[in-house]
C-alpha cells in the first residue's frame, strides 16, 4: 500500500513538472521577440487583399525604424509613441483602395500557437504584437516579427543572420533547428486554458 501512494505522489510531482513548466528557454522569446499580427475582415478574396495591402503599407513605412531598433522594448516603445501614425497609415491605405473598414491598432499581448516563419519556428506562447484588426477581423491573419525585423522577406541566409545577431545563443538554438527543444502539445493546449 505503500509503495502504491509513493507511486502516486510521484507520478503526480512528475506530471506538474511537465504539464506546468515552460520549455528551457521560452519563456526568454516571449520577452525579446515583438510581432505584427493583421486580422482581415473575412476570407473574402477583396478583404484578404486589403489585409496585404496593410501590411505591405505598414512593412514600407516603418520596417526600416524596427530595423534600426536596439530591443524589443525600444522597438514597443517606438511603437507606443507612433500608434496615432501606425492608424493613420491603415486608414489611409485602406481609403485609398476604396475600403471602409472599422480599424483597431493596438499594442496589446495575446497568444499565437507554434508558427514557423522560414527557417524559424516560435514556441507556442503570450507575446507582445501590434495588433491590427480590420472590420470584424474573422479571416486569415497575417503574423511575422517586427523585433527582431523579420517581416520583410531577406535573402536567403538573411534570417538567421538576423535572429543571430539579436536572440542569445539559447534563445538561437530554441527557434532554429539547429537545437532542439522537448516539446509536448499537452503543454501548448494548457498554456491555452491557464492564460
Amino acid at each position: 500500500m505503500k509503495t502504491i501512494v509513493t507511486f502516486s505522489l510521484c507520478l503526480c510531482a512528475i506530471v506538474t513538472l511537465v504539464f506546468f513548466l515552460p520549455v528551457s528557454g521560452e519563456e526568454a522569446i516571449y520577452d525579446d521577440v515583438l510581432r505584427l499580427h493583421v486580422l482581415a475582415d473575412s476570407d473574402d478574396t477583396a478583404d484578404q487583399t486589403a489585409k496585404l495591402l496593410v501590411r505591405d503599407a505598414l512593412l514600407a513605412t516603418y520596417g526600416e525604424a524596427f530595423t534600426a531598433q536596439p530591443s524589443k522594448d525600444a522597438a514597443a516603445h517606438y511603437l507606443e509613441e507612433n500608434l496615432p501614425a501606425v492608424e493613420a497609415t491603415v486608414r489611409d491605405t485602406l481609403t485609398k483602395h476604396g475600403y471602409d473598414y472599422e480599424v483597431d491598432v493596438a499594442l496589446t499581448s495575446e497568444h499565437f500557437d507554434t508558427r514557423s516563419y522560414g527557417e524559424l519556428t516560435l514556441p507556442a506562447g503570450e507575446y507582445a504584437a501590434l495588433k491590427v484588426t480590420l472590420g470584424k477581423g474573422e479571416g486569415q491573419n497575417f503574423w511575422c516579427m517586427l523585433y527582431p525585423a523579420l517581416c520583410t522577406e531577406p535573402a536567403k541566409g538573411e534570417q538567421l543572420k538576423i535572429a543571430a545577431d539579436t536572440l542569445n545563443e539559447e534563445e538561437f538554438l530554441l527557434v532554429t533547428d539547429s537545437g532542439y527543444a522537448v516539446k509536448l502539445r499537452a503543454l501548448e493546449i494548457l498554456s491555452l486554458i491557464f492564460k
